[in-house]
């Protein structure tokens, strides 16, 4: 996926949207990587033109950081008015919005922005796995892949038919208590009801320092 990335930025055709998923610096490396293009003024980052010189992006007033846990209807129909609005500078706006738990509502609120976007309005999208991203919304959206996301999205998909032997090796193998919460993240939006408490008890044993191996006792 990364190889479609790399020829945007060749040919200087961006995408009004990404959804980036899975290995969280590779993925936040290249939204930069994307941002810095597309504020160029050739659209080459090409370091010298007045965009290119802002070494910190967030200084630029038409670049937007959003960090959610949960992402939900409000936060959705904040960002659809924010969308709206003109830019400060040049006619371009990005978006970089980092999401780790999206309701359906509020991506189905997102469907006609990402659609039909304003002019020179960009959408970069990181959640650690896509498997919590709706058809409809993927569909409008360029998906990146990198790291984990193949590993843990299959995971994902069989969680729950693992026994328990097999879950405790699946947390074992993580390399981080934070991708072990982002994966509990992710699973809960598409887990079976009576499922989402043991989830959420075992993403407060993370918080709690709860040795990996032992989280995949929790949920069970």
């Amino acid at each position: 996926m990364k190889a479609i990335l790399d020829s945007h930025i060749k040919r200087k055709k961006f995408c009004h949207g990404y959804l980036f998923c899975g290995d969280k610096v590779k993925s936040f490396d290249l939204i930069y990587k994307v941002a810095r293009h597309i504020f160029c003024e050739s659209l080459s980052h090409c370091k010298e033109c007045y965009f290119c010189k802002i070494n910190n992006l967030k200084q630029n007033p038409d670049f937007y950081f959003y960090d959610f846990l949960k992402f939900g209807v409000e936060e959705s129909t904040n960002l659809v008015q924010q969308a709206l609005k003109k830019s400060f500078n040049n006619g371009k706006k990005i978006f970089f919005i980092h999401v780790k738990q999206i309701s359906r509502e509020a991506q189905n609120a997102l469907l006609k922005i990402l659609e039909e976007p304003p002019f020179g309005t960009y959408f970069l999208i990181y959640s650690p796995s896509s498997y919590g991203i709706i058809e409809t919304v993927k569909s409008r959206l360029t998906v990146i892949e990198s790291g984990r996301e193949e590993i843990s999205g299959i995971a994902s998909q069989n969680f729950f038919k693992m026994n328990l032997l097999q879950k405790i090796d699946f947390f074992a193998g993580l390399k981080e208590r934070g991708e072990a919460k982002d994966f509990l993240l992710n699973l809960i939006s598409r887990a079976p009801k009576e499922n989402i408490k043991k989830l959420e008890q075992g993403i407060n044993l993370i918080d709690e320092n709860l040795p990996l191996n032992l989280i995949g006792l929790s949920v069970f």
